[in-house]
């Protein structure tokens, strides 16, 4: 693609994902626009650069970049977002995949819009092998509002679907360091006050599930005070009724989570859920006992 095309830095944090990242650059090379630059941050894994294959050094413009201790994923991205030259930041986790149209599909979307400023592809979740997923030669570019669609889709946001022009970025002060979990939710709500969201509905990222020491399923990492700064900052600023429900079902979420890992979720959670926002099939799972919910989510799970 020529013409106005524009610069993209693509960023992949990395912390002792060396398994993966080999495939995650191989998807970036793979990509049919080609992106200017590939910043990997990796936050002091304790080890040395892996070796890259020649193919993909010849490949890809790749610059590697080491934190001198270990400071988080959210400190990683904005590392590599501070070494970015490119005018929109493409993120990319360690462990997951692009499909080669990935970064073409938005170059589309912005070739039709170009005030865009924040755009996510779809996505599809895999735990071993990933499934090919039908490319298509037509693909829509769509806009709203981001907390009206994430609450109708959960996955419309991920940190590896999400591209972000820079300018938005400066405006919503980059990933919030304080946050070990949740830091990519953060950003989004922030950037949702500010921009309508561009997204695709074709799914162009593979995103994997239950890689070892992810966060998200470790509820020991989901400690009190945490919880306490994520939806304290949210709930002081709402100023909308879609914004409400989302970061509502955000607290149902993890409410649900502790229930199905069978372990006591701090109180002022529950003080802090508005029950009148949720749905009756939400209010069900709620007050579903924690031995029938965790039975119901295991039968779903194996049928899926």
């Amino acid at each position: 693609m020529s013409g106005n095309a524009p610069k993209i830095s693509v960023v992949i944090p990395h912390y002792r994902q060396e398994k993966y990242l080999i495939d995650a650059l191989f998807s970036v090379a793979a990509q049919s626009f080609h992106p200017d630059e590939v910043i990997v941050v990796d936050d002091a894994s304790g080890g040395d650069m892996p070796r890259l294959p020649e193919k993909l050094k010849s490949q890809l413009n790749l610059k590697w970049v080491s934190l001198d201790r270990n400071r988080g994923v959210a400190a990683a991205r904005n590392r590599g977002i501070m070494e970015a030259q490119g005018s929109f930041l493409a993120f990319l986790d360690a462990d997951d995949l692009w499909t080669p149209l990935h970064l073409e599909n938005f170059v589309r979307c912005f070739k039709k819009h170009p005030q865009i400023r924040f755009y996510s592809a779809g996505s599809v979740l895999f735990r071993r092998n990933p499934h090919p997923i039908r490319q298509k030669n037509r693909v829509s570019c769509y806009k709203d509002n981001y907390f009206k669609r994430a609450v109708r889709n959960a996955m419309v946001c991920n940190p590896s679907s999400v591209i972000l022009h820079r300018l938005s970025l400066g405006e919503a002060d980059f990933f919030d360091e304080n946050l070990i979990v949740f830091e990519d939710i953060d950003m989004w709500i922030r950037l949702g006050r500010k921009h309508l969201m561009y997204f695709s509905d074709t799914p162009s990222v593979k995103i994997r599930l239950d890689t070892p020491g992810s966060l998200s399923k470790d509820t020991g990492k989901y400690n009190e005070d945490l919880l306490r700064y994520f939806f304290d900052k949210h709930l002081k600023d709402i100023s909308t009724r879609d914004e409400r429900r989302f970061v509502h079902l955000n607290i149902l979420g993890i409410l649900l989570m502790y229930k199905f890992y069978g372990r006591k979720e701090p109180a002022f959670l529950r003080e802090y859920l508005d029950t009148a926002l949720l749905s009756p099939y939400e209010k069900f799972k709620y007050h579903l006992p924690a031995p029938v919910f965790r039975w119901l989510r295991r039968i779903r799970f194996y049928f899926r």
